[in-house]
C-alpha cells in the first residue's frame, strides 16, 4: 500500500525475493568473509548506483519536510493537526475489502494523507504522510528498519503528493474544494498517478538494491494492488467531501479510524504473541529465546553479573510415545513445562528449545545456585507422577545441564554447547535412578 513506509514495501519486496528463491549473491560466503561484509540491508551493503537513488530520493523527502512547515496555511493548521494525528493514530490500520476478482487491503492512514492532499494541498499532506511513514517505521515493523529506507519512503511519498497535485489541478481540480467529487476525471487520473508514481519509486530502489529487473518486481509485487489505490482514493474523496461541508464530519472518521486502528492493533499484538510462544506448552519459543537471551547477556556484560544457561532433557519421553502414543508425549511435555515454570523467578526465562528439549536462563545467577537450581527442578519434576490419560499414571524424570556466563562462554551457542555437554553428562550418572521409575512405566502399561 503507498502509505506503508519504504521499510514494510522493503520488506514485503524481499519477502517475495525470498519466495520466488532468487538472491544477489550467489555462493554462500566464508565466516571471515561474512565478518567483513556489512550488514544485510544496511547503507554500506548497498550496490553504489542504489546508494545514490536512494539517497537522491531520501534527500528529497527531508527537503519536502523542512519545506512543507512554513507553507501551512495558519487558517487550516486546526484541520491540518487533526488529520496528522490521525495519520499516525491509523498507521497500524488496515481494512480489507472484497471485491469481484479478488480482495484489496489498505491503510487507512493512505485515506487520511489523500484527504490532506483534496483539502489542504502538498504541504500538508507532505507532512502527514511523513507522520504515518514514521510511526510504521518505528513501531510497526518487526525487524529493524533503517534510516536510510525510513527517508527513502518519506521522500517518494513527498515526489508522490506534488505530482498527484500537480496532475489533479491540471485537469481542472482545485484543492480545498467542497466537493472533490464534482470532478471524477481529475480524481481517477489524480490516483493513476498516485499509483504508478510510488510504487515505481519503491520498485526502483528495491531492484536497483538487490540486482533484480525493476519491472518484474513492479509487475509481480506491486501492479496487483491498484485495486487498493482506486478503492482508498474513492473513501478519501468522500471524506474530503465530507468535511468541506462541515468539519464536524471528523468526528464519526475519528470514531472509525480509532475503531479499525483498535481491531487492528490487537491483531498485531496477538501475532506478535503467537509467533514467539509454543503452542504446545505455552512457553515461549526458541525464536523468543534467542533474542531475548542476547538482551539478557548484554546486560549481564554491563553489570558484570553471571548469567546461567540450563539445557533440559526429558527423561525416557521416546518411551513414552512408544507405550502411550503422542498424545500421551504432549501431555508430559505440557506438565513438565508447568512444574518447570512454576519453580522458577518471575523474570527467569524458561522456553522450549526443540522437541522435548528446554532451555532455562537464569540472570544473575552463579555457578554454585545454578546447580542447586538444577538438582531442585529435578526433584520437582519426577515428585509426582503424570496422569497421562484416565487412570494411567507415569512418572517423569529430567536431566538438566549447567552452564555459566562468563566463565563457560561469552555466547549463547557456547554456553549451550557447554550446557548440552553437562546435561548429557548428568543423564550418565543417573542411568541407575531411572531403573525404577522405567520399571513403574512397564507396570503402567501393562495396566492398561
Amino acid at each position: 500500500m503507498s502509505a506503508e513506509s519504504l521499510g514494510l514495501n522493503w520488506r514485503m519486496l524481499e519477502r517475495f525475493l525470498a519466495r520466488d528463491g532468487s538472491t544477489t549473491a550467489g555462493r554462500a560466503a566464508s565466516p571471515s568473509q561474512a565478518a567483513a561484509a556489512p550488514a544485510a540491508g544496511s547503507w554500506g551493503a548497498l550496490p553504489w548506483h542504489a546508494r545514490v537513488f536512494v539517497g537522491a530520493v531520501a534527500a528529497l523527502g527531508a527537503v519536502a519536510v523542512v519545506w512543507s512547515i512554513p507553507h501551512l496555511a495558519e487558517q487550516t493548521s486546526g484541520l491540518f493537526t487533526t488529520l496528522a494525528v490521525l495519520s499516525i493514530v491509523t498507521a497500524f490500520a488496515k481494512v480489507t475489502v472484497h471485491a469481484s476478482g479478488g480482495t484489496s487491503t489498505f491503510t487507512v492512514c493512505y485515506v487520511m494523507d489523500f484527504t490532506a492532499l483534496l483539502l489542504l494541498g502538498v504541504p500538508a499532506a507532505t507532512l502527514t504522510t511523513a507522520a504515518g511513514v514514521w510511526t510504521q517505521s518505528t513501531f510497526k515493523c518487526r525487524a529493524r528498519v533503517h534510516l536510510y529506507q525510513t527517508w527513502f519512503s518519506v521522500g517518494a511519498l513527498a515526489v508522490t503528493v506534488s505530482l498527484t497535485s500537480f496532475v489533479y489541478t491540471r485537469l481542472g481540480g482545485v484543492i480545498g474544494a467542497p466537493q472533490p467529487l464534482a470532478n471524477p476525471a481529475a480524481l481517477a487520473a489524480a490516483a493513476l498517478t498516485y499509483f504508478l508514481t510510488n510504487s515505481l519509486l519503491i520498485a526502483v530502489g528495491v531492484g536497483m538494491s538487490t540486482g533484480r529487473s525493476i519491472l518484474r518486481l513492479w509487475w509481480t509485487a506491486y501492479a496487483p494492488m491498484w485495486r487498493d489505490y482506486v478503492i482508498g482514493l474513492a473513501m478519501a474523496a468522500v471524506a474530503a467531501a465530507g468535511i468541506g461541508r462541515s468539519t464536524l464530519c471528523l468526528i464519526p472518521l475519528a470514531f472509525i479510524a480509532v475503531a479499525l486502528t483498535h481491531r487492528n492493533l490487537k491483531t498485531f499484538a496477538d501475532s506478535v504473541t503467537e509467533s514467539a510462544t509454543d503452542a504446545l506448552t505455552g512457553l515461549p519459543n526458541r525464536r523468543f529465546l534467542t533474542t531475548r537471551v542476547d538482551q539478557e547477556l548484554a546486560r549481564a556484560r554491563r553489570t558484570a553479573t553471571p548469567l546461567a544457561v540450563m539445557v533440559v532433557d526429558v527423561d525416557r519421553f521416546k518411551s513414552i510415545n512408544d507405550d502411550f502414543g503422542h498424545r500421551a508425549g504432549d501431555t508430559a511435555l505440557r506438565e513438565i513445562a508447568n512444574r518447570l515454570q512454576t519453580s522458577l523467578r518471575a523474570y527467569d526465562i524458561c522456553a522450549r528449545y526443540a522437541g522435548d528439549e528446554f532451555v532455562i536462563v537464569l540472570p544473575t545467577c552463579g555457578r554454585e545456585d545454578a546447580v542447586q537450581k538444577a538438582r531442585l527442578l529435578e526433584r520437582r519434576v519426577r515428585e509426582r507422577q503424570c496422569e497421562i490419560k484416565p487412570g494411567v499414571e507415569v512418572p517423569l524424570s529430567v536431566s538438566i545441564g549447567v552452564a555459566v556466563f562468563p566463565d563457560d562462554s561469552a555466547t549463547f551457542e557456547d554456553l549451550f554447547a557447554a550446557a548440552d555437554r553437562d546435561m548429557y553428562g548428568r543423564k550418565a550418572t543417573t542411568r541407575a535412578r531411572c531403573a525404577p521409575a522405567a520399571s513403574l512405566t512397564a507396570a503402567a502399561v501393562a495396566a492398561i
